[in-house]
């Protein structure tokens, strides 16, 4: 199980994940250098959802009508490839609690809720692409991910109701985490329900 185990993970596409994590890195790194203002908030929404597209990635599956014909079944290669989730989920992370250290004044780790929603949103976008016939949706996952995050947190329409990025002196916090907490469910089953192998029904008989 082990050596089938990686060599699904050796597989998977590791080239665009890291290359989408190290561009979150660049841009956490940005924000730890330029102060103060709205420059460092700005540079940490573009990593998560560099994050989110680097997610995006990870079901990429380019022979999946191969691999469904092995006895390796979809469920377990899905899982199997969520582990390549610890890449974008170090950065993310870790990138806002080495902020929260620097810059105390923003305080980014506000910002985890999004996080965790930007990462499951991409996996979330790729399973329902990858259930509409696309083996290997990482692409098109990864731009629409990136740009609705961006604008959803910079343009941040619903403000004042729900919104989808809290920073320092926003009393609406206890919203941001029930958003996302429903969209990372969402993308849960969405996940799931991708994952089934073709053909079989959901409920056993």
């Amino acid at each position: 199980m082990a050596s089938t185990g990686g060599r699904i993970l050796r597989c998977a596409p590791w080239p665009a994940v890291g290359g989408t994590a190290a561009l979150a890195v660049l841009m956490f790194t940005l924000a730890a250098i330029s102060g103060h203002g709205t420059l460092p908030m700005i540079a940490t929404v573009f990593a998560l959802s560099a994050c989110g597209s680097s997610a995006g990635y990870v079901l990429d599956e380019f022979a999946v009508g191969v691999a469904d014909a092995s006895p390796t079944s979809r469920t377990r290669r899905v899982q199997w490839r969520l582990v390549a989730l610890v890449a974008p989920v170090a950065v993310g992370f870790g990138g806002l609690a080495a902020l929260a250290e620097l810059q105390p004044d923003i305080e980014t780790m506000r910002l985890a809720p999004f996080a965790a929603g930007a990462i499951a949103t991409g996996v979330g976008v790729a399973a329902c692409l990858r259930r509409a016939g696309r083996p290997a949706p990482g692409g098109g996952a990864a731009a629409v991910v990136f740009l609705a995050l961006t604008l959803l947190a910079v343009a941040n329409p619903l403000q004042r109701w729900l919104p989808a990025a809290t920073f320092a002196g926003d009393p609406h916090a206890g919203r941001t985490v029930l958003l996302w907490t429903v969209l990372v469910s969402g993308c849960v089953v969405l996940t799931a329900t991708s994952a089934r192998d073709p053909g079989r029904s959901p409920v056993r008989s």
